[in-house]
């Protein structure tokens, strides 16, 4: 049952992304700085900075419910990329999604979470929208709760390590590796499809997820090692070959232009595979070696790598380099169909 309070106090919050004083941007800017998932959290306290930062990028084509007792927030905003490319209607998602309710589990802080995030539903059926996935804190149990009361379903969690010492890497070159070369990008494809398609070797939100066809998910994971190469997605890619054959591969990106302004050199590692057959023979760490290498020989101070909670030997490999793991999260999707 719905508390009449919690239904009293869910409104749309109108906010004017070139209103600077505007009270409702007042409200964002507070509920954001409590988001455990806002965008470089893990890496300082400076909130004012990242929230300001995180508000001027947001789009007036984010539609925010908002509670002020307790204070939830949820935008809904569709991706256009996802949609175009999967072809199943609309796909959105909802970010941010913010509960700093004190009364964690209470009646009442459930009831207006359900409230604001069905209202947020309703919303995306209205934008058109079939498909929402929901990135959510592992601590935030609360959340969690209301998202399963409204329907949604847990399909991947995601682990963030950072690493910032670079001491226990060594210099050894090792002959099979090199830097991947365009003549490469077939077979290194072909290794990205399979290992990310196919749930034997890894499971993520999108092959969990009986919405998305496994062919599309396949190319899509395919289509993400290709445009490493040919967009622009990655800085660099290096390739370990073996019997002259490409067996595994690993993207690093150097720090973005928001990533500077705000004083962090950021280096990030997207996608990296192994063939299954190569699993468990040290091709892995030998990758992640060359690209810290690389990223470090560009002057990065810290070095992000998001993986999902059962690959096992990713974060052994992490681990052992003295990486961190700074924040975990857990996707949920609703099917709107």
């Amino acid at each position: 049952m719905r508390s009449s309070q919690a239904v009293d106090t869910v409104k749309e919050l109108i906010w004017d992304p070139g209103a600077p004083d505007s009270a409702a941007r007042s409200e964002l800017k507070a509920a954001l700085s409590q988001w455990k998932l806002l965008p470089y959290s893990n890496l300082t306290s400076a909130f004012d900075r990242v929230t300001a930062s995180y508000v001027e990028k947001m789009s007036a084509q984010t539609h925010l419910v908002y509670s002020s007792t307790p204070v939830w927030l949820v935008g809904v905003k569709k991706l256009n990329w996802d949609s175009d490319f999967f072809g199943i209607g609309g796909i959105g998602r909802l970010e941010p999604l913010v509960s700093v309710s004190v009364a964690a589990l209470s009646p009442d802080a459930i009831a207006s979470g359900v409230e604001v995030i069905n209202r947020s539903v309703d919303q995306a059926r209205q934008m058109g929208l079939k498909q929402l996935s929901a990135p959510v804190h592992c601590s935030d149990s609360l959340t969690h709760r209301c998202l399963e009361q409204s329907g949604f379903r847990l399909m991947d969690s995601i682990v963030t390590y950072n690493l910032n010492d670079f001491s226990r890497l060594d210099s050894v070159v090792d002959p099979c590796l090199r830097k991947a070369e365009l003549t490469d990008m077939s077979a290194l494809s072909e290794i990205s499809g399979e290992c990310f398609a196919n749930r034997l070797y890894n499971v993520n939100r999108f092959n969990s997820d009986p919405q998305f066809p496994s062919a599309k998910v396949r190319e899509m994971y395919s289509l993400w090692l290709e445009n490493s190469f040919k967009a622009g997605l990655a800085d660099i890619v290096f390739t370990y070959v073996l019997d002259g054959n490409p067996v595994g591969f690993i993207t690093a990106t150097l720090p973005t232009k928001e990533d500077l302004s705000l004083g962090f050199k950021i280096g990030r590692i997207p996608l990296n595979a192994v063939h299954p057959n190569y699993h468990g023979k040290g091709v892995y760490t030998k990758l992640v070696k060359a690209a810290v290498n690389w990223l470090r020989s560009q002057n990065v101070e810290v070095i992000e790598i998001k993986t999902q909670l059962p690959n096992a030997g990713v974060h052994r490999t992490w681990s052992r380099l003295g990486a961190h793991n700074t924040c975990s999260s857990h996707t949920f999707h609703l099917n709107l169909t």
